[in-house]
């Protein structure tokens, strides 16, 4: 019953998409309902399947993290707050995993520039798969992760369900897998590609990352930031402060989303940081 009433909730988001046409909006329900069906039935699976998202046809390894980044990422558009003067802004889609993000930003600035990083292999190949199938132009693709300084660098991901959400450079958040990536220093791809856009989501990296962004003042680039922050991710002391104040010095406005069910463990918030005009 609550998975029902769940369910409703999110078409009523959907009809309630008065922006989005009436054709665009019957055709994300149609792709909601086929996705919470798939994900029940079959849990467990990550054999790879075919989702019709929008124009899209999106790769993925089985329906469980796809139904989940279609609610994020095209029901609550969470990356929907970013506004640009035209549709051709520089976007850097960071922790980018199969490409839904990805998608979702082209689809709402057609003649955008993409730079879009994903460390793990598997999800990078998808990643490359949903790109290259649905003929995406102006998009390039690192198989790296985001770091303070270029390397080779420890990551855990899980080989039961690969492109797993959780994949991370810290062994607590999913301690299964542990292979080695290549990292980028971040700070100096941030001054050289130039963003007007940032989305950011690398599982409690971004603590080790947005430092070395400010030092280098990496940050003037940016008019836009949606961030996924880790709170008190491994069981760590609340450090938010430390972020906000970052983006405060950096000249950033921001608003923050995010619940919790138990006083002292982790939480995921979505910070939206903006630079007033």
């Amino acid at each position: 019953m609550k998975k029902i009433v769940r369910i409703l909730g999110l078409i009523q988001i959907i009809k309630q998409k008065k922006h989005l046409s009436s054709h665009i909006r019957r055709q994300l329900i149609k792709t909601l309902l086929f996705l919470e069906y798939k994900s029940y039935v079959l849990p467990d699976s990550s054999d790879p399947v075919v989702v019709n998202i929008l124009h899209y046809k999106v790769n993925a390894y089985g329906y469980g993290n796809i139904c989940i980044l279609f609610r994020e990422i095209f029901v609550h558009e969470e990356y929907g707050y970013f506004n640009y003067k035209n549709d051709d802004p520089v976007i850097v889609d960071c922790g980018a995993n199969i490409g839904i993000a990805t998608l979702y930003l082209k689809w709402k600035f057609p003649n955008a520039v993409i730079h879009s990083l994903e460390p793990d292999p598997s999800a990078f190949a998808m990643l490359q798969k949903n790109i290259v199938n649905n003929n995406l132009q102006d998009i390039n693709l690192y198989n790296n992760a985001a770091m303070p300084q270029e390397g080779e660098l420890d990551f855990f991901i899980s080989p039961e369900n690969k492109a797993s959400l959780m994949m991370s450079t810290l062994q607590g958040r999913l301690d299964k897998e542990r292979i080695t990536v290549k990292g980028i220093d971040f700070s100096a791809f941030i001054n050289q590609v130039k963003p007007a856009l940032l989305k950011i989501d690398i599982e409690g990296a971004e603590k080790k990352v947005f430092p070395k962004l400010e030092q280098t003042n990496a940050l003037k680039h940016l008019d836009q930031i949606t961030m996924e922050y880790h709170h008190k991710i491994d069981g760590e002391k609340s450090d938010l402060s430390e972020m906000l104040c970052l983006l405060e010095r950096s000249g950033f406005e921001y608003n923050l989303v995010t619940q919790f069910n138990t006083i002292g463990k982790f939480q995921d918030v979505l910070i939206y940081a903006y630079k007033s005009k």
